[in-house]
């Protein structure tokens, strides 16, 4: 495994990305400082006099609340480059004494809570599957961090895709059986020459062998090296840039012989940067193509996977893993076959007049038109899409300055960001209507102005959509709309007012980042789930906002450089993360929640709102959430007949029921008592499962 890295390090390939963890060198002021060369010291627990290890807010105790402010430090660094604390703090938020701060240090506080072990230092990477037995593992992008050498995937020519196999098995053929688990690129084809991957699993696992496909001879080099019990580290070297698009290793599992029904063992791709190994997918040149690649993979090109066991009354085999990826070339176009479909990835530039694509290539229905796949082809003058097709992804046209005609199939439901940006087709449309629909589907607005009213037939804004349109002063966005994504609005300097309804919608990141005129959002929908990350940064006009009670969670980011005055909270219970970017910020919110403990931590003015108390756990609308609630619930489920609802003076409220419902499921339990009480104590967060 030293050779593979060292051949890897020769290369250049590895290089040019920030760890993902924080060396505590305390007082570092600059990012050039910050991101030394990570040094583990390994300090043992009797090198920690003062502060007891995990006690994060030297309160002489360990709970949940050190785990947040951990993560508050850590995520407050990735966003400054600054870590402006004490060594002694320092060791003391650093839970698993591996010379760094990080999300695994909250994990192992949170571990401690509840089970009480003690730290292992080391054992971080288990932590990567514990608490996910019978869940599948989804790929964080965040863990893929960056500074001065990163670069925006969005920018990627080459988008590699690497995809793990989900594979079922039959319970009774459990014992004793191989489970092969195929690890695929696609997106890639000839354009890699090296690359690093931690693989992740479930330790309930036993991995028998990591190796490269049987009869493969483009890689030259192949090697893995075990980090820990659920991870693996693998490294591969091609000749030149010979990398190809197909199944790029092969896991053998075998699984407990107890493995019951209903069980799943995820099995995952973690970017990970470290003193040993680094996660990379580029180039020879490790030229900015290549940083690209590495870039577009690790936040947007992972896809995880599983083995699962299913019942089976009658006798049968393992299920083979049905996941295989080949590439098909047909008349100047490139498709690849990814398990049960193809997806359209690249064409001939010298493609030229009408282009047919069709339903199916040898048997594999054509779902999708990948991100730039006919990008630059500008001899192309029509193109049919096929019924089967459902996606049509960003940038997937960009550049065809002869495409005049397009014709869509009822099927295409998602269109990504610049899907069509330099064609005449696109031209043609703006001229018919500046707002560019296509299957409810805005595709572009950027040559609208004035007064927008988005129509009542679109259900989806795409990424891009109206970015740096300059002329638009407000926006109506109808009930119908489902989704805003990425950065539909951004740059849109002029646009003042934005009047949404009362729909269902997500709201993804930058959407309106960038409207440095915008005043006022007249109403975000009350079934509003989450705001975008970065959704108002830069709006330096917004001086008042109200969140509806649907929001659980916000993250200041959201606010960046917008210098709000007032924000109203209608769910006291708000979990606020992320650094202070507020200023003179007054908060409303109900009193007694995790609103008011973050505005007063933080030095804000806060404003108790009146009225009826929507606060999660506040059972007999006092505003606030004490041990009170949690008698008044097991008042309601032990004596209904006084305490129900309208039985008499003493009976709760509707309202107040709602509030106190915090298990997930329906009624009033003692389960819900004794979450109220667990949140009094700090032993829980907040009431989400």
């Amino acid at each position: 495994m030293k050779k593979i890295l060292a051949a890897i390090l020769s290369l250049g390939i590895v290089g040019g990305t920030l760890p993902a963890a924080y060396p505590f060198n305390a007082g570092q002021s600059s990012a050039e400082d910050f991101f030394d060369p990570l040094t583990k010291i390994g300090l043992p627990l009797e090198n920690y006099p003062e502060r007891l290890l995990g006690d994060a807010d030297n309160d002489k105790l360990i709970t949940p609340y050190d785990a947040s402010k951990v993560l508050r430090v850590y995520a407050e660094a990735s966003v400054t480059g600054k870590f402006d604390y004490s060594e002694e703090t320092c060791e003391a938020m650093d839970a698993d004494m591996n010379g760094k701060v990080d999300a695994n240090d909250a994990a192992h506080i949170l571990r401690w809570c509840i089970k009480k072990p003690a730290f292992t230092p080391g054992d971080y990477p288990r932590s990567l599957v514990e608490g996910h037995q019978n869940k599948e593992i989804a790929y964080d992008p965040t863990m893929f961090t960056s500074s001065e050498n990163y670069v925006d995937p969005s920018a990627a020519t080459v988008k590699p895709t690497i995809t793990i196999d989900k594979v079922e098995v039959k319970a009774n053929e459990v014992s004793g059986e191989d489970i092969t688990v195929n690890i695929s690129v696609s997106g890639a084809d000839h354009n890699y020459a090296s690359g690093g991957i931690h693989l992740i699993y479930d330790d309930r696992l036993t991995l028998k062998n990591l190796k490269r496909p049987d009869n493969d001879d483009s890689k030259i080099i192949f090697s893995h090296d075990t980090v820990d019990n659920g991870v693996e580290f693998f490294g591969f070297m091609c000749y030149e840039n010979a990398g190809t698009d197909g199944i790029l290793a092969t896991a053998t599992f075998t699984l407990p012989d107890d493995a019951e029904p209903g069980t799943l063992y995820p099995i995952g791709i973690k970017y990970c940067e470290d003193s040993r190994t680094f996660d990379c997918f580029g180039k020879v040149s490790n030229d900015d193509e290549s940083k690209l690649m590495t870039s577009y993979l690790f936040t947007n090109g992972i896809e995880n996977g599983y083995i699962s066991v299913t019942a089976s009354e009658e006798p049968s085999t393992v299920i083979e893993p049905t996941y295989e990826t080949s590439i098909i070339t047909r008349d100047g176009i490139t498709y690849t076959i990814i398990s049960d479909h193809a997806v359209v990835t690249a064409c001939d530039k010298s493609l030229s007049g009408e282009v047919v694509l069709p339903d199916s290539i040898d048997g594999f229905p054509v779902i999708q038109i990948s991100g730039s796949a006919f990008k630059n082809c500008t001899g192309i003058t029509s193109v049919t899409i096929p019924e089967t097709t459902e996606t049509i992804s960003d940038e997937a046209f960009i550049g065809c300055t002869s495409l005049s005609e397009i014709v869509f199939p009822s099927g295409v439901r998602n269109i990504g960001g610049n899907a069509f940006i330099g064609t005449p087709w696109l031209e043609a449309k703006r001229a018919e209507d500046p707002i560019v629909v296509v299957n409810g589907i805005i595709v572009d607005g950027k040559t609208c102005s004035g007064d927008v009213v988005i129509p009542d037939n679109v259900t989806f804004i795409s990424s891009n959509a109206f970015t740096g349109c300059e002329n638009i002063v407000s926006v109506k966005i109808p009930d119908t709309v489902r989704i805003i994504n990425n950065a539909a609005f951004k740059d849109c300097t002029a646009l003042k007012t934005v009047e949404m309804g009362n729909n269902d919608v997500s709201l993804y990141s930058y959407v309106f980042s960038g409207c440095s005129s915008l005043e006022n959002i007249k109403k975000l929908p009350d079934k509003l789930s989450s705001l975008g990350l970065y959704m108002f940064k830069g709006c330096e006009s917004l001086k008042e906002i109200t969140v509806p009670d649907s929001v659980r969670s916000i993250t200041t980011g959201t606010f960046e450089n917008c210098p709000i005055a007032k924000l109203t909270i209608l769910n006291g219970d708000c979990m606020i993360t992320g650094k202070d970017v507020f200023g003179d910020v007054e908060i409303h919110s109900y009193a007694g929640g995790k609103v008011e403990n973050w505005a007063k931590t933080n030095g804000k003015t806060f404003v108790a709102l009146s009225g009826v108390s929507t606060l999660k756990g506040d059972a007999n609308l006092d505003k606030q959430v004490n041990i009170a609630d949690a008698v008044l619930v097991m008042q309601v489920a032990t004596n209904p007949d006084k305490y129900a609802q309208g039985r008499s003076e003493l009976s709760i409220t509707a309202q107040g029921e709602t509030n106190a419902d915090v298990d997930g499921k329906k009624g009033l339990t003692n389960s819900d008592a004794l979450l109220i009480q667990k949140f009094k104590l700090g032993l829980i967060e907040s009431f989400e499962s």
